[in-house]
């Protein structure tokens, strides 16, 4: 699974699955894996405590998940299989790429004091996903090549990782992109409805509104985690994608009014008051004449 980052639980999740080297270990020769844990949050909807309850954000029914078992076998053989699909390829080397976050406290707010100025401030914001975009565009390259390949993906834990990664991937390039040219045409101008607004707020929206080209990406993106919704429930994958469906894809604007003209008027006083310096001073002492000796 591609590592990227969200506003979500990062909490780990308990697949029921030991570590991987260790369980392969186990595996090959001829012995057996136990993991033991307290019980955590089980998708279930039994209620269960323990120690590591606080610690895990989910577990997942250990019948199901037998069907995503990973693939314990010779590096020689995950290899080799992996060259025969460009969809395993892909997202392996996808995973091993980086680890991709969100934009860091996007800026929503943008108070107007005067064109120029707010063309200033939607400037600076836009850098934060400038910073962003060619990381996701440089993954989402690596895992397209993989596409074509994606049906012959017969495991289920193959096709439940391929689509949670790509559907997760093109939600985050959505919402950075939307991000970045909303606040581009913003800077064209735009003009407050009510008389008494003075700040334009930034707020999540479910319609992608700014491209349809984006809007076109939004709706794959919905597709492919809808996908693993469907064909994975009861399982981690379904569970992410669930939650990244819960977060809107694009933005939109709001008026407010927070005061701009008044706090820059009290600011300019201040800095316009005269200053008593004489009175700031410290009184120098007295001189005295040296003692006689």
């Amino acid at each position: 699974l591609v590592k990227i980052g969200s506003a979500q639980d990062d909490r780990p999740m308990d697949s029921g699955f030991g570590p991987y080297s260790l369980t392969r270990l186990c595996y090959e020769t001829g012995g057996i894996y136990f993991s033991v844990r307290g019980k955590g949050n089980s998708r279930r909807g039994r209620g269960q405590t323990g120690a590591s309850a606080a610690k895990l954000s989910g577990s997942f029914d250990s019948q199901v998940m037998l069907n995503y078992r990973p693939d314990y076998m010779p590096i020689k053989e995950y290899q080799r299989r992996l060259a025969k699909n460009k969809a395993r390829a892909a997202l392996v080397q996808a995973a091993q790429m980086s680890w991709v976050t969100p934009m860091e406290q996007p800026t929503m707010l943008f108070p107007k004091e005067s064109d120029a100025e707010l063309a200033e401030r939607l400037s600076k914001a836009q850098q934060a996903a400038a910073v962003l975009e060619p990381k996701i565009n440089q993954l989402y390259e690596v895992l397209r090549q993989g596409e074509k390949d994606r049906p012959k993906l017969t495991k289920p834990r193959w096709q439940a990782g391929y689509d949670l990664s790509m559907g997760m991937l093109l939600a985050i390039k959505v919402r950075t992109e939307t991000y970045n040219a909303i606040l581009a045409a913003a800077k064209s101008g735009m003009t407050f409805k009510q008389p008494k607004s003075d700040t334009w707020r930034l707020v999540a929206s479910d319609e992608v509104t700014v491209s349809s080209a984006l809007q076109k990406t939004a709706e794959e993106a919905k597709s492919y985690l809808q996908r693993v919704m469907r064909e994975h429930p009861g399982t981690p994958w379904a569970m992410l994608a669930e939650a990244e469906l819960k977060q809107p894809f694009g933005w939109q604007w709001k008026e407010a009014y927070t005061a701009v003209k008044e706090r820059r008027q009290v600011a300019g006083n201040n800095r316009r008051r005269p200053r008593d310096d004489r009175a700031k001073m410290i009184p120098r002492p007295v001189k005295r004449p040296p003692p006689k000796l």
